[in-house]
C-alpha cells in the first residue's frame, strides 16, 4: 500500500512540473515517466503514466519532443489506444526531432490508415533516413511496393560486420519472411 501511495504522489509531482519554464526540469521528469513506464506493472499505472508521457508530443521544446518519441518507441504498441495511435500518425506530418525513430514506432502499431503518411515520407525531398524508415514502416506494414524495395536494396549489400549490426536489425523490424530469405 506504502508504495502504491508513493507512486501515487510522484505522478501527481511531475504532472505538475511538467509545466515547469525551465527544460531540462521538465526533461528530467519525462525520462522519470520513462522510468516509471518501464517499472509499472498494473495496467492502469501504465496508462496513467503513459498519458503523462504523450504530453511531450504537443509541446513546443523540440528537444522534449525528441525525447518523447525516443522514450515512447519502447512503449509496447498494445498498450496505446486509438487516439493515441491516431497522435502519432498525425505527428508525421509535423517537423520533429527524431523523426525517422517516430516512423519505424508508426510502423509497429500496424495502423493501415498511415500508409498514406508513410508513402509521403518516402518520397524526394525528405532525407535518407526518412525515407528509409518510412520504406521499413511500410514493409512492416506489408506493402509490397516496399518490400520490393528493401529487398533490392538489401539484396546488393555484402554480408559483414557492417551489414549484421547496420541492415540486420532494419531487416528483422519489418517482420518480413521475404526479406529474412
Amino acid at each position: 500500500m506504502r508504495s502504491t501511495n508513493n507512486t501515487a504522489v510522484l505522478k501527481r509531482l511531475i504532472a505538475e512540473s511538467l509545466n515547469d519554464t525551465t527544460v531540462s526540469v521538465r526533461k528530467a521528469c519525462y525520462q522519470s515517466l520513462d522510468v516509471m513506464q518501464k517499472s509499472a506493472i498494473a495496467p492502469v499505472a501504465k496508462q496513467q503514466i503513459l498519458a503523462l508521457q504523450l504530453r511531450g508530443m504537443e509541446v513546443e521544446s523540440s528537444d522534449i519532443v525528441g525525447l518523447s518519441i525516443q522514450n515512447l518507441s519502447s512503449v509496447p504498441p498494445s498498450l496505446f489506444n486509438a487516439s493515441q495511435k491516431t497522435l502519432f500518425i498525425q505527428t508525421l506530418d509535423r517537423q520533429v526531432a527524431k523523426k525517422e525513430v517516430l516512423i519505424k514506432m508508426v510502423g509497429t502499431l500496424k495502423d493501415e490508415s498511415a500508409a498514406p503518411a508513410l508513402r509521403q515520407l518516402s518520397q524526394p525531398g525528405n532525407s535518407a533516413k526518412v525515407r528509409w524508415a518510412a520504406y521499413l514502416a511500410l514493409a512492416r506494414l506489408g506493402d509490397q511496393t516496399a518490400i520490393n524495395l528493401v529487398n533490392n536494396k538489401v539484396r546488393g549489400i555484402e554480408v559483414n560486420d557492417d551489414m549484421v549490426y547496420d541492415m540486420a536489425p532494419s531487416i528483422i523490424y519489418t517482420q518480413q519472411k521475404q526479406l529474412y530469405d
